[in-house]
């Protein structure tokens, strides 16, 4: 007497269809890059591909799957990850608009301790955001790999 065992055949509402989760690895390991240019303060290529990818999900609905599914809640997830170093970024840069102006309009005066505090700034926003997404990618990716929502 033989018996035979047959492979579960995969649930119906299955949480990431096969499209959309290579496209998830795919976006996963962009963010992971990103983090890691940041963290060894190469920002300037992290920051680029940081806006591509939040362009690129923000375009990007779940294929297969439909709003509210498990790949749109890691699409969503990333996104905002993406953001938060953007943001940094964004508020390092007016800063330095706001010095530029002020040297400029007393004469260059202090231009010294404004370069100085932009570098120390730059580090810390850099060391930052990279620690930010590294955080972020670790918490999504084990979820996106147990095959539940971020």
């Amino acid at each position: 007497m033989t018996a035979v065992v047959e492979a579960p055949a995969a649930p119906a509402g299955a949480p990431f269809p096969e499209q959309d989760r290579q496209w998830l690895y795919k976006v996963y390991g962009a963010a992971i890059l990103s983090a890691v240019l940041a963290v060894f303060h190469a920002s300037v290529l992290a920051m680029s591909i940081a806006v591509a990818l939040v362009v690129l999900l923000g375009r990007r609905r779940a294929a297969a799957a439909g709003r509210g599914s498990a790949a749109d809640s890691h699409r969503r997830w990333l996104r905002r990850t993406m953001l938060v170093p953007l943001l940094l970024y964004g508020g390092l840069m007016s800063l330095m608009v706001v010095e530029a102006v002020r040297i400029a309009s007393s004469g260059g005066d202090h231009l010294f301790q404004a370069v100085a505090a932009h570098l120390i700034l730059h580090s810390v926003v850099t060391i930052a955001s990279g620690l930010w997404l590294i955080v972020r990618l670790l918490i999504g990716g084990l979820r996106f790999v147990d095959g539940r929502p971020a």
